[in-house]
């Protein structure tokens, strides 16, 4: 409404003298690289994914903002058949929820679950927050986009969810990187976002890519000295010896109390054989 709005929200917790028994697991499916040109009345996007264990399918959960028109959950299994997951052909934004199964689908190793999505960016759509319609990226913001597919599976021992959060682990990973990068293309300078997105890189093992994240970041902020930390420690990562050893000392220069920045360059300082600086960067 534009209006001050009050917010009163209740929060309930639930207890239970035992732990659960099995823990299920989260996939997502979806696309961060959306593009949606302005005025354009059919725009989809696709991911699947093919489960490498036994499962039992739980719950559901779309979700999209303004300019989501249809829905598509499906589910394809190895002998070739398929089962319509969730199908919604008028999305609201407003309406979405979680849909709980009344009994747990299995879903043999090898079932590959798919998700399309479809937009509409054009004047025809009366949900469309933007009139008239401009270019639409992925992001966090509701006036943003997104499309994603939730499903909570159920493996059937500890060891087959161990494999499943593993191979669902690396490939939200690899996703969110492409999320925080289309976000960057909005907004090249926001360091926040360069930062997080460093993070993401480290952990999938690239570091190239951590390393211009955080330059970008060190670059814009010379007087920040967890920037040259973190600059440092990607640099370390890489196997960078001397850059890192650089940065570590410009954020201790700046920050001469820095604990952790000493004991890293102390850490790279041992690991080039300089035994000597390194007690000396360890302080008295």
């Amino acid at each position: 409404s534009g209006a001050v709005e009050q917010v009163q929200p209740v929060v309930g917790l639930y207890f239970s003298d035992r732990p659960p028994s099995r823990t299920p697991s989260i996939l997502r499916l979806g696309s961060q690289g959306i593009d949606i040109p302005a005025g354009e009345g059919h725009y989809v996007i696709r991911d699947a994914y093919t489960l490498p264990v036994d499962v039992e399918l739980l719950a559901i959960q779309p979700h999209a903002h303004y300019r989501a028109r249809e829905v598509v959950g499906t589910a394809t299994f190895p002998d070739g058949t398929s089962r319509r997951l969730i199908h919604i052909r008028d999305w609201d934004f407003r309406w979405q929820h979680v849909y709980r199964l009344v009994q747990p689908l299995p879903l043999p190793k090898g079932t590959t679950l798919s998700m399309e999505y479809t937009y509409d960016n054009s004047p025809d759509n009366i949900r469309n927050p933007e009139v008239p319609p401009r270019r639409e990226l992925w992001g966090q913001r509701s006036k943003d986009e997104m499309g994603d597919l939730w499903f909570q599976l159920l493996a059937k021992n500890e060891r087959d969810r161990d494999r499943l959060n593993g191979e669902i682990t690396d490939k939200m990973v690899a996703e969110d990187i492409i999320g925080y990068e289309t976000m960057l293309t909005v907004d090249p300078d926001d360091h926040e976002l360069h930062d997080d997105v460093a993070l993401l890189y480290l952990g999938m093992g690239k570091t190239a890519d951590a390393v211009r994240h955080f330059k970008a970041t060190a670059d814009a902020r010379p007087d920040s000295a967890p920037a040259h930390y973190n600059l440092g420690t990607a640099l370390a990562v890489g196997g960078k010896l001397d850059e890192a050893v650089t940065e570590y000392e410009r954020a201790i220069a700046i920050r001469p109390d820095y604990a952790v920045a000493l004991a890293n360059l102390g850490s790279v300082l041992l690991q080039q054989g300089r035994s000597r600086h390194a007690r000396s960067a360890a302080g008295p």
